[in-house]
């Protein structure tokens, strides 16, 4: 997906450079996984979403740039 290859960069960049370890994150093939998209309600890609406990804590859907992912995953912490 073409919008999935544009965020992953950016996912990984913030990842790194402003979060040092305090996520790990894991990439689903949506064609290859229909089980968890139907599991989890997945309308439109890229998702990325923040578990606590196996639970799904909040997501975002499409594109966003470096300073948005920051800020997500800047208020998963809180």
């Amino acid at each position: 997906c073409v919008h999935c290859k544009a965020l992953h960069p950016v996912l990984e960049e913030a990842l790194n450079e402003e979060f040092h370890g305090s996520f790990h994150i894991c990439y689903v093939n949506v064609d290859e996984h229909k089980d968890l998209v139907d599991a989890y309600h997945v309308q439109g890609i890229p998702v990325v979403a923040i578990f606590r406990n196996g639970i799904e804590a909040q997501r975002f859907n499409g594109e966003k740039d470096y300073d948005d992912v920051c800020d997500f995953l800047d208020q998963a912490l809180e």
